[in-house]
Order: structure tokens, then C-alpha cells, then sequence
């Protein structure tokens, strides 16, 4: 399986003469190029009727760092935009229905079919080419400050989805990079979540194709030192993991992506927004890569909102600049394991009820 097949996709592939599903299915393989938290990509799609329902994908869950399932939300969402941005440069919107909050699947996220046709714009255009171009940067930036313009726009976008984004002054950097440099050595300091780590950083993700994988990083390193890491941090110009003194030195920007409350419907519109946003930031030359350590911790996630002065829920912090070299690109799972054709193909043997029963009798069965 060559893992990273799925940014050789190429827009003459389009099922121009197919169905709606058919439609569909390809679109959605620009949505499975959405960036997420350790490359997990918690996206599943399951055809229904003439449409695809979004669900999220639970094998692909963070146990320790997302225990309340947040980042794999934003990650699905993400995923939507994408493919919203795909389709209307092929011609379509779509028509979205987004689970409301008392509708009973839990997993599930959207229902998606073809809607009318759509003339897309010259902005439209620019977006969709960028797609198989972004990347998050974890290199070095350069340290000039981003222009004004281009972050007046970043806020545009975001907004524009409904979330919110905050550009940190100088004050405020220096404290949300202690907050930063705090999370992360109080996440390092528990084996769970050195063990999480491991597992998606382990060189074999090339196999599954998903993960940030990594040829010289060992288990047995992640789990026995303290050394901060690359994935949850960055690299300077010697390609050397930045330390803690120098972190302030390279972060031009420092931001911070949310939504006004905490509900589904709120998540959904910050994951979109960070979509929009990373889009937008291509197209302007600007990297971006997220330091979401703070996010990820009841303790420290409280007290952004008291040093920020932050109205509503923090949900990505965003580290973002001109880029001095390019991003590596990260593997991504095959197309068939991310569209099924139907729900059989995710339990396409169901026990029959008297076997459940007898299994139930089994283990619950008093001794005599």
C-alpha cells in the first residue's frame, strides 16, 4: 500500500457521468486530506440512500489527550468543510444536515447529499487547488511578523464559520507560551499519555496509514525520557526540537481558535473555521502548526480564559508565520476504509440473538 497515494488524486478523475454516491465518494476523498490531532483522521463515511452520513470513526480515538471526544469533532468537521470546498469547484453544493443534539446516534456527526448546482468563483477556485498543498509546518518560521492584512483575513474566514479567532499581543504570548511549556511537560510526566504517543508515532503507521510516523523515534525512548518532542512542538533551523527558552522566540504568531459555547453545533463551526483558516493561510504563504497542549488540560485550559480574557470555549491554538522550508507530508488511510458502501461492511457478521443470550447466561451465571 503506498500510504500516501491519496495526495496524488487528481481532479480529471471526477465521475462526471456518475451518481450521486458515486459523486460523492470521490469528493470525499478530498476531505480525508483535513488535518488532525496526530494525523488520527476520525472521519467515517457510510453511504445511506443517495447520500453519505459523517460519522466519527472510534478506532481512531485519543483516550488520554481527547478524552471527551472534542478534537476528533473538530477533525470531522474540518473534514466537512473540505469536502464542501471540493464540491463546489466541481459544480455542487451540498446539502448538509448536521445531527441535532437529541437525534440518537452518537457517532453521528452530518448527513450529506448533492445539492444544486453551483458556478464556483475565482476565490473558490484558489481554495480547492491549495487543498492537497496544506500541511501543518512543525519547521522553523521565519521571525519577521505576519502582516496585518493576512491576519485581518485569518479572522474573516473563522468568523465567517460562525467561530472566533484571537491573535494573541505580546503579553499575552508570553503567557499562553509558559501555559504551553507548563501542559506539556505535565502531559510528558504521565506514562498513559507517553504510551499514546508512542502508539501514533510508531514507525508501522505506515502500514495503517495514519499517524505522524516516525523512523528514528523508538517506544521505548518516547516512554522512558522526558525530552520534549517535535510532534508537540517544533523544530529550529537545525532541525533540533525547540527548547523551552527559545519557544517565544519562534512563534511570530500566536492564536487562539473557538467557538462561543461548547455544544456540538458550536465544535462543528470551530473545526470548520480552523479548515477555512489553514486554507486561507496557504493561499497568503503563511504555516501554520498547532500547540494545543493548554486545550488539553482541564487546569490549564481555565486559566487561558482568566490570563486571555477569552469569551467562550477555547478549542486550537495555532503557532503561524512564513515558513522557511516545506512541511512533510503525512500518510493518509485508503480510500476504502474511510467510505463504506453500507453499515455491513463495518459488522457484516451479527451473532444471533440466542447466541448473545447464551454468552450473557455464561458470564452471569452465579456458581452453585
Amino acid at each position: 500500500m503506498d500510504a500516501f497515494s491519496a495526495w496524488k488524486i487528481s481532479e480529471n478523475d471526477f465521475p462526471v457521468d456518475g451518481n450521486e454516491v458515486t459523486k460523492l465518494r470521490f469528493l470525499a476523498s478530498y476531505a480525508t486530506l483535513s488535518p488532525s490531532t496526530y494525523n488520527t483522521q476520525p472521519w467515517l463515511f457510510i453511504v445511506e440512500g443517495k447520500g453519505l452520513g459523517l460519522y466519527l470513526d472510534r478506532r481512531q480515538g485519543l483516550a488520554v489527550i481527547d478524552p471527551e471526544d472534542r478534537q476528533m469533532v473538530l477533525g470531522c468537521a474540518s473534514a466537512l468543510y473540505y469536502m464542501e470546498v471540493a464540491a463546489k469547484y466541481f459544480g455542487y453544493k451540498l446539502e448538509i444536515t448536521l445531527k441535532s443534539e437529541e437525534e440518537g446516534d452518537e457517532d453521528l456527526l452530518a448527513r450529506i447529499t448533492l445539492g444544486v448546482p453551483h458556478q464556483p468563483s475565482e476565490e473558490e477556485k484558489l481554495l480547492f487547488n491549495v487543498i492537497t498543498k496544506t500541511h501543518p509546518n512543525k519547521k522553523a518560521f521565519h521571525k519577521g511578523p505576519v502582516a496585518n492584512d493576512d491576519l485581518v483575513a485569518l479572522k474573516e474566514v473563522v468568523a465567517k464559520q460562525g467561530a472566533w479567532l484571537h491573535i494573541c499581543d505580546s503579553n499575552e504570548k508570553n503567557a499562553l507560551t509558559r501555559m504551553i511549556i507548563e501542559a506539556d511537560y505535565i502531559q510528558g510526566s504521565k506514562r498513559n499519555f507517553r504510551r499514546e504517543l508512542a502508539s501514533w508515532t510508531d514507525r508501522r503507521r505506515l502500514l495503517s496509514g495514519d499517524g505522524t510516523p516516525q523512523a528514528t523515534l523508538s517506544t521505548k525512548r518516547i516512554l522512558t525520557s522526558m525530552e520534549p518532542l517535535a510532534e508537540r512542538r517544533f523544530t529550529v533551523e537545525d532541525d533540533s526540537v525547540v527548547s523551552d527558552e527559545k519557544m517565544l522566540d519562534h512563534m511570530p504568531v500566536l492564536a487562539v481558535l473557538g467557538s462561543v459555547t461548547g455544544a456540538l453545533s458550536n465544535k462543528i463551526m470551530a473545526g470548520r473555521g480552523f479548515a477555512a483558516l489553514i486554507l486561507e493561510a496557504e493561499l497568503r504563504g503563511i504555516a501554520f502548526s498547532t500547540l494545543n497542549q493548554p486545550c488539553q488540560l482541564p487546569e490549564t485550559r481555565l486559566r487561558m480564559y482568566d490570563e486571555l480574557g477569552l469569551q467562550g470555549r477555547a478549542h486550537i491554538i495555532l503557532r503561524l508565520g512564513y515558513p522557511k522550508k516545506k512541511a512533510e507530508i503525512l500518510p493518509r488511510r485508503p480510500i476504502g476504509s474511510v467510505v463504506l458502501s453500507n453499515v455491513e461492511e463495518i459488522a457484516p457478521v451479527v451473532p444471533k440473538k440466542n447466541m448473545l443470550d447464551a454468552l450473557v447466561n455464561f458470564f452471569t451465571k452465579k456458581p452453585s
